[in-house]
């Protein structure tokens, strides 16, 4: 063997080498179980194989697209030999549901002045309101409040239950006839919508000591619920005096909490976005506030988004326009952003102490925040 054969035949064990270590780190946060390390370095090699085959076809490919096509060929052959191992041992696969799945049996009223919002009986005895779609491919507002209540129960908010909910077109006729130059046509087929159960409200408990805990806990809501506006780019109304009324624990009874989220359900602005201080940061910060924020950051910063992706091949077209693509562009940009809510409740800390007077306009981040500290404004 000459040296060209020696030099290519260690870069081989080298390359083959990394690839192993970077099947035993990333294969199992994908679900797929790690086979043996002969039978590794086996697909390994036939990937390799594969590549080398193709850059003889395809002289100019680029090193990205082989990495891709790698990475595709190893978790296919890993992916494969599961599936037959189990179709040997003759264990079922189970898909795991996540979307619970009802029909609706009566139809109640319309919500909202929008006409997109329906008060709904279904066939497990809740009460679920239901957002229609429009059925055009710009639709995105279902999708976006499926995905805004998701991010809110992975941060440890309290949110309501969701469901797909069927409505035959007895009830779509009904629900149309409440706004009729929304749906000229009418609808012979059964739609599925993204219903959200309706929990009623419990009572506010009378003891003095009961009232003052219920206000710091739900002080810490609102200050979750806050950082979940800044995650999304939420542009509802962020009003304290508004959203200190409901109690926490309790499970928010309307969609109308995310149908703001995703800049409104602008997709394509959302997309875009990459600024800082949206509406929602006109909320007036306690002194301590700051302290109880950066546990909502943490805890954002440390959610798993596999449930998400989870949703898209559950979440029926119709809810999105069918842009899948757009759809997991949406799921990137959250994952991007998460590490991004630290700074804007810097930017947050910052906008409070102007308004106060207590800080000047411009200075260098390090020194707004130990001022800050030292005023006690943040």
């Amino acid at each position: 063997m000459d040296f060209t054969d020696a030099a290519a035949s260690s870069l081989l064990i080298v390359e083959t080498s990394e690839w192993f270590d970077w099947l035993r780190r990333e294969l199992p946060l994908g679900g797929i179980n790690l086979p043996s390390e002969e039978t590794a370095v086996f697909f390994i090699g036939h990937a390799l194989h594969l590549a080398d085959r193709l850059r003889g076809a395809y002289r100019h490919l680029p090193d990205p697209m082989r990495q891709r096509l790698l990475k595709a060929a190893i978790v296919y052959q890993c992916w494969e030999q599961q599936r037959n191992l189990a179709e040997r041992a003759r264990i079922p696969l189970k898909r795991i549901i996540t979307l619970h799945e009802v029909t609706a049996t009566s139809y109640t009223m319309v919500l909202g002045a929008s006409g997109r919002h329906h008060l709904v009986e279904a066939s497990d005895g809740f009460h679920y309101i239901v957002t229609i779609p429009n059925g055009l491919w710009t639709e995105t507002l279902p999708a976006t409040e499926l995905i805004c209540n998701r991010l809110a129960g992975l941060m440890g908010l309290s949110v309501p239950g969701v469901a797909i909910v069927t409505l035959g077109p007895k009830l779509l006729a009904l629900s149309d006839a409440a706004h009729p130059e929304l749906r000229k046509r009418p609808r012979l087929s059964a739609l599925p919508c993204c219903g959200f159960r309706q929990i009623e409200r419990s009572e506010r408990v009378t003891s003095a000591a009961c009232e003052r805990r219920l206000r710091r806990e739900q002080r810490f809501t609102l200050l979750g619920s806050l950082a979940f506006d800044l995650w999304v780019a939420n542009l509802r109304s962020s009003d304290d005096s508004v959203r200190c009324t409901q109690l926490p624990g309790v499970s928010i009874s309307s969609p109308s909490e995310y149908s703001t989220g995703l800049m409104g359900g602008d997709w394509v602005r959302f997309l875009g976005y990459a600024g800082h201080l949206n509406p929602c940061s006109k909320t007036r910060l306690a002194p301590t506030d700051e302290r109880d924020m950066r546990k909502w950051v943490r805890r954002i910063e440390k959610i798993d988004m596999n449930p998400l992706w989870e949703l898209i091949f559950e979440m029926p077209s119709s809810w999105y326009g069918g842009n899948r693509a757009t759809l997991a562009g949406i799921l990137d940009k959250l994952q991007c952003r998460k590490h991004g809510i630290s700074s804007e409740v810097d930017d947050l800390v910052r906008s409070n102490a102007r308004r106060a007077g207590k800080l000047p306009c411009k200075t260098d981040d390090g020194c707004v925040l130990r001022l800050a500290c030292r005023l006690g404004v943040a």
